[in-house]
């Protein structure tokens, strides 16, 4: 080194400069209650749809007071401002009182802290707003709803969109812990949605994914689906890309929990698409108890919001179609999971999509995708994903399950899409009737016959039943005694040998099904029948054991094509 040597007061000089301002987060300024920066007395908020505060409202904290560090200090990584962060938060007006605002004005410290550029200072910011807002302390209070929800909605939504990125595990979940809390107290969570869903897509929902930590990301998934059950679905309708890339990433990851998640976020989206609210989804959070309204509403009244309700459930529907196949590519590798509860929530998304209304699923992805997805689950080694398996079909075949056949006649009639794929559902549902377990035995043998109900009362009504309808017809009616005592006695003879499950001749809907489905579904079954591995020519023999009992005397035409394969 070279040159000369600065004396005391030169380096006391140059320790005394003008020292640098410290960063905050843009739109956080103005001045308000007893002087302090940062804090106003009122809550700004525009409706949606209204354009953007004017110049003249501006901050004083704009970008030009965020200039670069020091070098060697750690910065959060810088991101494009959205459309969204560039207007005010979007929700309904917050009127405060002088407590609230005087707790927001002691607050405007810490959420300030919450952008600084040290990392410590960042993370104990973020611990003590946790701890002042959902706990309290000596100082502070814990919050009440109504200050939680003018924080949310007003300065302190960005900075904690902001720590969604922060290098900081600890910060990241102190946000997400905050944004969960906050939403399960808000009446309507949709003036959180468009700064909060694409920033939980770009953080976790994109490829590659930025977030890493396990626990974080379960909380993303957390976060989302409270989301979907506490906004409204007209909100929620233009963000279903969003949504559907993060259900995606946690159906991909490995934990567990976390695939269980996002099996739930399913079911709210199809729930959703369906019309019907999406915290009456198994498994989903509860949404908030709404405020009591005495206002009196008129039929025009109801009628135009069913309207709305029904145009909201079709827009989130068509939204979804586009996003089905992806979903599926996600979902369908999970039902083969080594956790049987994973594949249980797996089975339940899946019959969510696929189910009448959803309408996400077209009949190509049914019969190239799901049905070849659904087979080994018939051997699955626990009992209830087997049973819910066949429930799952059933209803996609119309047949709502746990009803008497009888209720079926009534009720739903098959989707669309398994309507066309019904060759390859039923077998699905044969295999089943042979379950080695007595009560599952019992439980496919009531849909299959649930299910054939609802066939013969379709190609009734459309006039186009097939001679198999007619001829089981009249055995049915030789069975109910028309011909005599003795016929009745002999069939039920004839029916005694079947054994368990069957308790009695098979209904006359199922009969007549599987008898007009017989050219379509005894092929694959006699080809499966010389497969190599034991455990499919097993399946196949059951399922052709049941479609025997079922196709009765039918099954003779056939026989030029049975008994060379039997013979194998």
């Amino acid at each position: 080194m070279s040159g000369a040597k600065k004396s005391i007061d030169e380096i006391w000089k140059e320790l005394n400069a003008r020292p640098q301002p410290r960063q905050g987060i843009s739109g956080l300024g103005g001045v308000g209650i007893g002087g302090l920066p940062g804090v106003t007395s009122k809550v700004r908020t525009v409706g949606i749809g209204s354009k953007p505060a004017a110049a003249s409202d501006a901050s004083p904290n704009s970008a030009s007071q965020q200039g670069g560090s020091a070098p060697g200090q750690d910065q959060q990584p810088s991101q494009a401002p959205s459309a969204a962060s560039q207007q005010d938060v979007v929700g309904p007006k917050v009127a405060l009182d002088g407590d609230d605002a005087s707790y927001l004005a002691s607050l405007q410290r810490t959420i300030n802290c919450l952008a600084d550029p040290d990392r410590s200072l960042r993370r104990t910011a973020a611990t003590t707003l946790q701890t002042k807002l959902l706990s309290g302390d000596a100082s502070t209070p814990r919050a009440t709803p109504a200050q939680l929800h003018a924080l949310l909605c007003g300065p302190l939504l960005r900075p904690l969109v902001s720590l969604l990125s922060d290098q900081l595990e600890r910060c990241r979940l102190v946000s997400l812990a905050i944004l969960l809390d906050g939403c399960r107290q808000l009446p309507d969570s949709s003036v959180l949605l468009p700064e909060l869903l694409p920033a939980l897509a770009r953080r976790y929902g994109a490829l590659p994914v930025q977030e890493a930590a396990e626990e974080v990301c379960l909380q993303i998934a957390q976060l989302t689906s409270l989301l979907l059950s506490t906004s409204q679905p007209s909100h929620l309708s233009r963000f279903i890309p969003e949504i559907a890339s993060i259900v995606c990433r946690g159906l991909e990851d490995g934990f567990p929990d976390l695939k269980k998640a996002a099996c739930t976020c399913t079911e709210q989206l199809a729930a959703l698409a369906r019309g019907r609210p999406a915290s009456s989804a198994p498994g989903a959070p509860p949404a908030p108890s709404p405020s009591q309204d005495t206002t009196i509403t008129t039929p025009d009244a109801t009628s135009a919001t069913a309207s709305g309700a029904t145009a909201t459930a079709s827009a989130i529907s068509s939204a979804l179609d586009g996003e089905a196949e992806k979903l599926l590519a996600s979902l369908v590798p999970n039902l083969q999971h080594q956790h049987s509860r994973v594949r249980l929530a797996a089975m339940a998304a899946l019959d969510a999509l696929v189910g009448p209304g959803a309408g996400g699923v077209r009949r190509a992805l049914l019969e190239e995708v799901v049905v070849p997805a659904l087979k080994p689950l018939a051997h699955d080694r626990a009992q209830g994903v087997r049973e819910a398996m066949f429930s799952a079909v059933a209803r996609w075949m119309g047949y709502p399950a746990g009803e008497a056949p009888d209720a079926a006649a009534g009720g739903e009639q098959m989707c669309g899409a398994a309507a066309g794929a019904a060759s390859q559902l039923l077998p699905l549902l044969l295999v089943g009737v042979t379950d080695p377990q007595p009560a599952t035995g019992s439980l496919a043998l009531s849909l299959v016959e649930g299910v054939g109900a609802v066939w013969l009362r379709e190609q009734q009504q459309q006039g186009t039943s097939e001679a198999g309808a007619t001829e089981i017809s009249g055995d049915e009616a030789k069975e109910s005694g028309q011909d005599g005592h003795e016929g009745v006695v002999a069939v039920r003879l004839e029916a005694s040998r079947l054994g368990a499950p069957y308790s009695g001749r098979p209904g006359a809907g199922c009969r007549a099904m599987v008898v007009a489905l017989l050219p379509q579904h005894l092929p694959p079954l006699a080809r499966q029948l010389g497969e190599w591995t034991v455990a499919l020519r097993v399946a196949a023999a059951r399922s052709l054991h049941t479609t025997l009992v079922m196709s009765e005397g039918a099954a003779a035409a056939h026989a030029q094509l049975l008994l060379p394969a039997l013979c194998r």
